[in-house]
């Protein structure tokens, strides 16, 4: 594939080669590794559409090639992820020093956003609601490990590590979308304060062995999942004025916020919370998978099924005004990294990378199980 010279680079107008560039329009987030921009996908036909670009924070000079490699690969593993519940990805390029991604767009709000915004007001997602968006995550966490590479044929069997509410977009249209799957090794693969700081932001879903650094595999993802849910149905796992530090120390025990009250919610809806964030790994469901079924089950005994109408509506009238914002043409708050002119950039489209065997925004909904476990604050359900 011929890659042109690149004689002149804009921050706002960034080539992916043969032609196809990236616009930028404004700032959506910021994370410790990386920046999301929303822009325009275009190419020489003229067609155009709407996509996400994350320009990750460039390395240290000794470190530069072994992180960008990472993130290639990592990438390279979740475009290849095609399922209705998982962002997009469709493009990793390095410009000089300078590693973006290009991913599908979600125009909408983080699960962060409309919970932020729904205790603002006093009030708590309607409980088909929350079954209907945990349903939808589970899906993507489903989809992502059985996912199939589309030349070997093999089981990918992603897994995500960091799942919190700005990782679970809701669209407008009332879809939910996972994004940063892969962002845990890619942040593994940085080093620095601020990925120490990432981690507390990130301990309120997070599985005791992911928090004591022992690594993390399908079970981690379930136990998140349940965290989530049990944050929609009751409430958060820490008090709300816990530090990172402190969120971390408690992640690390496996340790939730009990509750003074007795949940009036079906026996079988908390019985799938209760499994899913047992301490013990082998006491969980076993995977996405498992989980899924479970929960399809529940939610079809209580009539709960597509939401997506009434996702839509709530949306517009919680976070109206976050909409307003991601569709409005705006100069980028903050000045891009400074691209150098280089002789040929190296540009590597994922749909041109060899397949072989082999996120994150930092402003994005809170409502919660009570505790089976003395120590972990589901007792008396």
């Amino acid at each position: 594939m011929t890659r042109p010279g690149l004689q002149h680079v804009s921050p706002e107008h960034l080539p992916l080669g043969d032609g196809r560039f990236v616009q930028l329009s404004h700032l959506i987030g910021r994370g410790s590794t990386s920046t999301v921009y929303r822009g325009a996908l275009g190419g020489l036909g003229g067609v155009e559409r709407p996509v996400a670009v994350r320009l990750y924070v460039p390395s240290a000079s000794e470190e530069r090639d072994v992180v960008n490699t990472s993130i290639r690969d990592v990438l390279r593993s979740v475009s290849r992820v095609h399922h209705p519940n998982v962002v997009g990805t469709f493009d990793f390029v390095l410009l000089g020093a300078q590693a973006f991604a290009v991913h599908e767009l979600v125009d909408g709000a983080s699960l962060d956003t409309l919970t932020t915004h729904m205790s603002e007001r006093g009030t708590r997602l309607p409980l088909d609601i929350a079954i209907y968006i945990a349903v939808e995550v589970v899906e993507a966490l489903h989809g992502a490990r059985v996912g199939k590479d589309p030349t070997t044929g093999r089981r990918l069997g992603l897994v995500h590590l960091g799942l919190t509410g700005r990782e679970i977009l809701l669209s407008r249209h009332g879809e939910v979308k996972v994004g940063d799957f892969g962002a845990t090794l890619i942040r593994g693969a940085s080093s620095g304060v601020r990925n120490l700081q990432a981690v507390g932001r990130r301990a309120r879903w997070m599985a005791p062995e992911v928090a004591r650094g022992e690594g993390g595999d399908e079970r981690s993802d379930v136990f998140s999942a349940g965290m989530m849910l049990r944050e929609l149905l009751l409430g958060p796992r820490f008090p709300e004025a816990t530090g990172g530090s402190d969120a971390v120390a408690l992640a690390r025990e496996g340790w939730v916020q009990p509750l003074c009250f007795q949940p009036q919610l079906p026996e079988p809806l908390l019985n799938v919370v209760r499994r899913a964030i047992e301490i013990e790994p082998d006491a969980r469901f076993p995977n996405a998978t498992s989980m899924l079924f479970d929960l399809r089950r529940v939610a079809l005994e209580l009539g709960v099924g597509d939401a997506r109408f009434f996702l839509r509506r709530l949306l517009e009238r919680e976070v109206r005004e976050s909409f307003e914002d991601t569709t409005a043409q705006t100069d980028l708050t903050r000045p891009l990294p400074n691209l150098a002119p280089l002789a040929e950039p190296e540009a590597l489209a994922l749909d041109a990378l060899e397949l072989v065997d082999d996120d994150e925004s930092e402003d994005r909904i809170v409502p919660v199980v009570v505790d089976i476990h003395t120590k972990r604050g589901l007792s008396g359900a």
